[in-house]
């Protein structure tokens, strides 16, 4: 019989508050910010994590600013607000093109940029319910032994879907994490 873990949605009001969490349900939890992608993988069947950290109360993570000559941007902003930043718009209008190009409006207003840049990489195979997996065959992805995009039997063939990465990496970002 399968045993079923505790459910639980976990709210942070700290940096270190969250890392505790983390490391209380390591290997068991997801954080979450905007939701887009980890919800509709939940809903699909694809993310199971009995824990949930909601990333959003923690200020320190959002943000845009100027400091010296670098653009200190928070991996909780909105990709639809970072229209609205001055810098960004004066400096890097790329980044505002790449954040605009992401889903659909109301995607935007709710997605971040720390979630578009470590969403996770596409199938469509993969990206499906699990009745669909099921009645496909099972890819690499999900404990099959084939690429069901490819047919290949070494390599995953999902496509990486973080429309604002190859923006930031043109820009030359950095991950800093100076809190």
């Amino acid at each position: 019989m399968e045993t079923l873990l505790e459910k639980s949605y976990l709210i942070p009001t700290s940096l270190e508050e969250a890392i505790e969490m983390a490391v209380a349900n390591r290997g068991n939890f997801k954080y979450l910010a905007g939701g887009t992608d980890v919800m509709v993988n939940r809903f699909q069947g694809n993310e199971n994590s009995p824990c949930l950290i909601d990333l959003t109360r923690l200020e320190k993570l959002k943000g845009v600013k100027k400091e010296d000559r670098f653009l200190r941007i928070g991996a909780l902003e909105i990709l639809e607000e970072l229209k609205f930043g001055k810098v960004i718009a004066d400096e890097f209008p790329m980044l505002i093109e790449a954040a605009l190009s992401v889903g659909a409006p109301l995607l935007r207003k709710t997605a971040t940029i720390g979630g578009n840049v470590l969403c996770e990489n596409r199938c469509l195979f993969y990206n499906q319910s699990e009745w669909w997996r099921e009645s496909i065959g099972y890819c690499l992805k999900c404990e099959g032994d084939i690429c069901i995009a490819t047919g290949g039997k070494k390599a995953c063939f999902s496509e990486i879907v973080s429309d604002t990465a190859p923006a930031l990496i043109a820009m030359d970002a950095n991950r800093i994490a100076r809190f």
